[in-house]
């Protein structure tokens, strides 16, 4: 496979191509936000606890980008409901577990980003 995944018990995407391409697409988005946002910040002078708020930027653009990677949406799966672009069969309850498992995954890692580069641009801002 391409994509390194396949349809697998392991792994069940929940996404089509369509929406990978828009996650991707919503993941550039919010990184270019994130990088205004710091810049913006920065040049305004604000104080470093108002770096923070980067946060959640950052973790909009962790999302889409791994959303894309793991072609899983996590509203879709938190919904049992799959995007493929097509109409599907129905899954069975392996496989809406397997995806849920596989949103809470995203949602970490999102998350773990969120807190690395609030925290980091908080650092940054306090240094100088």
């Amino acid at each position: 496979m391409t994509d390194g995944h396949d349809d697998s018990p392991l792994h069940v995407p929940n996404l089509g191509e369509r929406g990978v391409r828009r996650r991707m697409a919503s993941g550039f988005v919010w990184s270019i936000v994130t990088l205004a946002a710091i810049s913006y910040l920065s040049i305004t002078h604000k104080p470093a606890p108002w770096f923070a708020v980067t946060g959640l930027s950052a973790a909009l653009a962790a999302a889409g980008f791994l959303q894309a990677r793991e072609r899983t949406c996590v509203v879709l799966a938190v919904m049992d409901k799959r995007d493929h672009d097509a109409p599907v069969e129905r899954w069975d309850a392996n496989a809406k577990a397997c995806a849920r498992q596989q949103a809470r995954g995203v949602a970490e890692g999102a998350l773990l980003v969120a807190m690395l580069v609030g925290g980091l641009a908080v650092l940054l801002a306090s240094r100088r």
